[in-house]
């Protein structure tokens, strides 16, 4: 009963062995950060006309979807959708064009070129404090 208990209240606390724990509370597949991510996403989209939300691991972006239901005006697409004639189109069609990623990255660091630029928008430490959910805007370098 005590662990349902705990499970409920402080589930980072849970007594797990260490690839369970990895699994649900320290990485991505547990939800820690993308879920705080997503909040803070959905609440930014209020105020914008639209947003994409580009990531190297699209699993990642699932995963935004998934905890938030969000809503139209957000878009997910993997960074393959990338160039620099496309960010330009996004943003003067006023949406905003964020990168989520984890650190350190499950697959690859997103390597933005001497194109852009990447500026924080919004970091989430896991329950570990070995890593993170981190949301930054994707901007042209002028």
């Amino acid at each position: 009963m005590h662990f349902i208990a705990q499970a409920y209240r402080d589930p980072a606390r849970l007594p797990l062995v260490e690839p369970d724990a990895r699994d649900y509370i320290w990485h991505n597949p547990s939800g820690y950060g993308i879920r705080d991510g997503a909040a803070w996403l959905y609440d930014y989209a209020e105020e914008m006309p639209g947003v994409t939300v580009i990531c190297v691991d699209y699993i990642t972006c699932e995963r935004l979807s998934i905890l938030e239901y969000l809503p139209e005006r957000i878009t997910t697409a993997s960074t393959d959708i990338l160039s620099p004639a496309w960010l330009v189109a996004e943003r003067e069609a006023g949406r905003d064009v964020l990168l989520g990623q984890d650190d350190p990255p499950q697959v690859m660091a997103f390597d933005p070129g001497s194109e852009y630029r990447l500026e924080e928008a919004g970091r989430w430490e896991r329950p570990s404090g070995q890593t993170a959910f981190t949301l930054y805007r994707i901007l042209p370098v002028r």
